[in-house]
């Protein structure tokens, strides 16, 4: 199974929250792309994959951190990056550095990004950020980092226009759960999942052990992405450098 670290950043500094809300910095940005770096990191956790999101970007229309500010750390593991990807050229620098990127805010303006992204860097390499909140029994698509409901479309109308549209896998994020510790939703996947049976999904938002990541797989979950668990750890090496 995939294991990512799911990175979430405001400018120079790591933050973490609870179902999106409630930003709270974690530590610098350089700190723990030196960390990432070290053999330290495989030591404790053992990420396959990061994924890098700049948490602001599309909320207050920024471009994306990462596009101007070469900081990014070479960790010999897969690397996505996400936010703010507005249009093809933002897309096509940000590739440059990464191995995927993902895009979420933007898709409810045009998905024919996702089309002219993947003819030219191959549908492997762009994915879509979905960011979901169960509410009064029903799912509720969510944009800006969770700080934007879209009324007008439900989660299987969206999901029905993704499957006109070309791109490689989906990066599925329960906020209901984002950092309460409680599990992953597994009924949220097997809906998505229902709509795409052949793509990669991947399942954030409420990860609360390692341990469980064998009953995970058994559910058809191609991988995890996690923050609380990985800042915690991140947090005890970095203070260890202190």
């Amino acid at each position: 199974m995939r294991l990512i670290a799911r990175i979430d950043t405001k400018m120079e500094y790591v933050i973490k929250g609870r179902q999106l809300e409630g930003v709270q910095k974690q530590y610098k940005l350089l700190d723990a792309f030196e960390t990432i770096k070290s053999l330290n990191l495989s030591k404790s956790i053992k990420p396959n994959e990061f994924l890098l999101h700049d948490s602001v970007a599309s909320l207050y229309k920024w471009q994306n951190y990462y596009l101007k500010n070469d900081v990014l750390p070479y960790s010999g593991r897969p690397l996505t990056i996400s936010g703010g990807i507005r249009n093809i050229q933002d897309g096509l620098d940000l590739a440059k550095k990464c191995e995927r990127i993902s895009i979420n805010t933007f898709c409810f303006e045009d998905l024919s990004l996702l089309d002219k992204l993947s003819a030219v860097l191959g549908s492997q390499s762009v994915s879509v950020e979905i960011h979901v909140i169960e509410y009064r029994n029903s799912y509720r698509l969510l944009t800006c980092n969770g700080k934007e409901t879209i009324v007008n479309l439900s989660l299987d109308d969206y999901l029905n226009l993704l499957k006109e549209h070309e791109f490689g896998e989906i990066n599925l994020l329960s906020v209901n759960r984002d950092g309460m510790n409680v599990g992953l939703d597994i009924k949220l996947f097997k809906k998505v999942k229902s709509h795409f049976p052949k793509k990669s999904i991947v399942l954030g938002g409420g990860l609360d052990s390692f341990e469980k990541l064998d009953s995970y797989k058994e559910e058809g979950i191609n991988g995890v992405f996690f923050s609380s668990l990985f800042h915690k750890e991140m947090k005890k090496l970095i203070e260890a450098k202190i």
